[in-house]
């Protein structure tokens, strides 16, 4: 038996109490009474922009997020084994370029991997050389995030459009647009500190045990549906407008909007076409 003091410690109910519906998403089912996410916040997420090319049907993304790291404090296993191949491409034309590459990749590598607008304020050059977007594939382990890598940057490297977006190199002379890293960047903003440094202690371990054993583990669709996919890519015009992307107006075949009218210019030119008229007649 537990001690009050052992008992609030070990109280995964009361740390999580603000995802529980009403006041949250999360519910508990009765039978089997674990919590469980549904099905359409995980699935129809229409607020998001991500074009999703292969889904992990395994991945809890939402509960790594919003339970332990949001109400823990801690990392699952998971994330601590979530290597991301990170390729960032300049300009909406590139996306289009790159959506059959990484069909491809996903059917012959069954690489996992989406790609979308990069809006998360902690991505740098987004309004600079980098780039409006980002390109995901999820890899669980490190040597299979390198094997990655390498397959990405190949490629990319086979594809006329976009191979000249691997001209950009580091001082080291690896492609700048092309990265392996680890698990998320908001666990390295947040007070986990440097990936190279990320491990649970047996506290946090026990802590994934229970945890485990209250929700509901869901298998996902491993794709969106074309309706919803369409629906990201209606977005992306919007985002890279927003961001006066160049290629916008080629591939749309003119402006996104119709196109402002300007009302200063011409008073100014009344004004000219007056001053000249009154110097003429001095004459």
């Amino acid at each position: 038996m537990y001690s009050y003091k052992e008992s609030r410690k070990w109280d995964l109910i009361e740390k999580i109490k603000p995802l529980l519906h009403p006041n949250g998403a999360y519910w508990l089912r009765s039978p089997p009474g674990k919590i469980e996410v549904p099905d359409e916040l995980v699935q129809l997420d229409v607020d998001q922009s991500w074009l999703h090319i292969m889904q992990l049907p395994d991945r809890y993304c939402k509960i790594y997020s919003e339970v332990f790291v949001g109400c823990l404090n801690m990392l699952p296993e998971r994330c601590l084994n979530c290597w991301k191949v990170v390729f960032r491409p300049q300009y909406l034309k590139d996306m289009y370029n790159l959506i059959p590459v990484m069909k491809k990749l996903a059917d012959e590598k069954n690489y996992p991997c989406k790609l979308g607008p990069e809006v998360r304020p902690w991505t740098t050059g987004v309004y600079g050389k980098w780039g409006l977007w980002g390109a995901y594939f999820y890899n669980n382990t490190k040597e299979l995030g390198i094997k990655c890598w390498e397959d990405v940057k190949n490629a990319i490297a086979e594809s006329e459009e976009l191979k000249h977006l691997l001209d950009d190199v580091d001082k080291d002379g690896y492609p700048a647009r092309l990265i392996l890293k680890r698990g998320c960047t908001e666990f390295e903003i947040a007070n986990f500190g440097d990936s190279k440094d990320w491990k649970q202690t047996e506290e946090e371990k026990e802590w994934e045990k229970i945890v485990w054993r209250t929700f509901e583990k869901q298998i996902f669709s491993t794709r969106q549906t074309d309706e919803l996919q369409h629906h990201m890519k209606t977005k992306w015009y919007i985002h890279a407008h927003h961001a006066g992307d160049p290629t916008v107006e080629k591939l749309n075949g003119g402006p996104l909007y119709p196109v402002t009218r300007f009302y200063h210019k011409e008073m100014f030119e009344r004004v000219k076409k007056k001053r000249a008229l009154k110097k003429a007649l001095k004459k």
